[in-house]
């Protein structure tokens, strides 16, 4: 996993002196969902502060009309919505820095 948070694919945040892993980044099995490198790699790449990244993923995206970012991802009629908004965000706040 940490190898994962490294590479861009997982997002972690610090809470109380500890890593936590959001879990709606894994299967039922613990493993990383896939659809979401594409998503998370943009952001995290761009170093968009954790918490922000964990609330755009898991909240309705007005970029997505309204749809929520990690559960859009999975469905293949929508994932490429949802990774073109990730770029996007992640321009934005790439351009803030």
């Amino acid at each position: 996993m940490h190898k994962a948070g490294g590479e861009h694919r997982l997002l972690v945040v610090a809470a109380d002196g500890r890593t936590v892993v959001p879990g709606f980044q894994l299967t039922t099995h613990g493993d990383l969902r896939p659809e979401l490198a594409p998503v998370l790699e943009p952001l995290l790449a761009a170093r968009m502060d954790p918490w922000k990244a964990w609330a755009w993923l898991t909240q309705p995206a007005g970029l997505l009309g309204g749809q929520v970012p990690e559960q859009a991802v999975a469905d293949p009629e929508t994932a490429e919505l949802v990774r073109h908004a990730a770029v996007r965000l992640a321009e934005r706040v790439a351009a803030d820095r």
